[in-house]
């Protein structure tokens, strides 16, 4: 009988590197994102030389607006209430942290209230405090000029979350 030769996909790094990876040795990463606006400032959280929203992957057995809640608090020590769904995408990437793997994600972003709370990366996991640092609000009009750390078209999904 003939081998089967396995299907692979095209997974890329956060330097946009890109990575020929079997479907088998793929890791699924459902992962939701909370878009924070505030006095014409969004809430971002700083990675590395840039930013990304609050947010990550959902554990086993969590709603998505439990996980949302909870990402977003241990990201950005910020309670919010979610709204509606702004973005979904999906994603085929390499993550290094806390060990290497590829994941396909789905990433579903929600515009979010912010309730209480000030920025902080104290309820980070100590993985991510070694490329995470203190979130920041960033002026909306400043937003498409910064380094984002994600796969989406931030200028759009800003200005769709803007109009809910």
């Amino acid at each position: 009988m003939p081998k089967v030769k396995s299907k692979q996909i095209i997974a890329t790094d956060i330097d946009n590197k890109r990575y020929k990876v079997d479907v088998k040795d793929l890791r699924f990463r459902p992962s939701v994102y909370a878009v924070i606006i505030k006095d014409h400032k969004v809430l971002l959280s700083k990675q590395w030389d840039g930013y990304d929203y609050p947010g990550g992957g959902l554990d086993l057995g969590e709603s998505i607006l439990e996980g949302l809640k909870r990402e977003t608090f241990e990201e950005s020590g910020v309670k919010i209430k979610p709204l509606d769904i702004v973005w979904i995408e999906d994603a085929f990437f390499r993550f290094t942290y806390p060990k290497e793997n590829f994941v396909h994600s789905i990433l579903i972003y929600y515009k979010a209230r912010y309730l209480k709370g000030k920025p902080t990366n104290k309820y980070m996991a100590d993985y991510e405090k070694k490329y995470m640092g203190k979130p920041e609000w960033i002026d909306i009009k400043k937003a498409d000029k910064i380094k984002f750390y994600n796969q989406v078209d931030n200028k759009k999904l800003l200005a769709k979350a803007l109009k809910i």
